[in-house]
């Protein structure tokens, strides 16, 4: 049982470094009711990959990108930021 449990504390842990901490970002900038629909999926190249379950969310997450949430998100990240990727799952 205890490998169970370390295994899932290894994936968690490499999670956090992929997505190099954008997660409380996000949590604090995004609104309760949109980021239960969404989910940090990676961070590659500069490049921050969002899964949204629901078309309607991805499309409310957009809108707020592009009226000033990805200028905030830029100026707080932790790393270099040049993209954000809506994937709808």
């Amino acid at each position: 049982m205890s490998e169970l449990f370390a295994g899932m504390k290894r994936q968690l842990e490499r999670n956090h470094r992929r997505t190099r901490g954008f997660g409380a970002i996000w949590a604090e900038l995004v609104p309760d009711e949109l980021a239960e629909y969404s989910t940090i999926r990676s961070y590659q190249q500069g490049i921050l990959t969002i899964a949204v379950r629901d078309a309607a969310a991805r499309f409310e997450l957009d809108r707020l990108l592009r009226t000033g949430l990805e200028t905030e998100l830029r100026a707080r990240a932790p790393a270099t930021l040049r993209r954000i990727r809506l994937l709808l799952t």
